[in-house]
């Protein structure tokens, strides 16, 4: 599969996560988990997609490998800072646990976002 498809699959199954945590919250009346429910829809969803259409219309001449690290770093990063919220704010995991956890899944995902900078730097322009 395609970068550019691998990063809209990836940013739609996070929306879909986002929003079904937010029906839930709705419903419940439980709104604990908000900042989890922003993190799948922000880093997961738009971050995503925005990689997705970057690597659609103006990434194209970026080496396969260096595509797959740049996806490889945000999906981890954007997963793990996703489900650490979920676990911390969920009280099954204590904060001082799990706060070294998502300080480092945040910086994969703001690697790959420099990456994206990099390679929209460096690329050709389309015609």
């Amino acid at each position: 599969m395609r970068i550019d498809r691998l990063f809209l699959v990836t940013s739609l199954a996070f929306a879909l996560v986002g929003m079904a945590l937010g029906q839930y919250m709705g419903l419940s009346g439980n709104h604990e988990q908000h900042l989890t429910h922003a993190q799948f829809l922000l880093v997961g969803f738009v971050i995503s997609f925005v990689h997705a259409v970057s690597h659609r219309l103006w990434l194209q001449d970026v080496s396969v490998a260096w595509a797959r690290l740049h996806y490889a770093l945000h999906a981890l990063g954007a997963a793990v800072l996703s489900a650490g919220l979920w676990a911390m704010f969920a009280g099954i995991v204590a904060e001082p646990r799990i706060g070294p956890v998502l300080g480092l899944s945040g910086l994969l995902v703001m690697v790959a976002v420099a990456m994206s900078l990099v390679h929209a730097w460096r690329s050709a322009s389309p015609s």
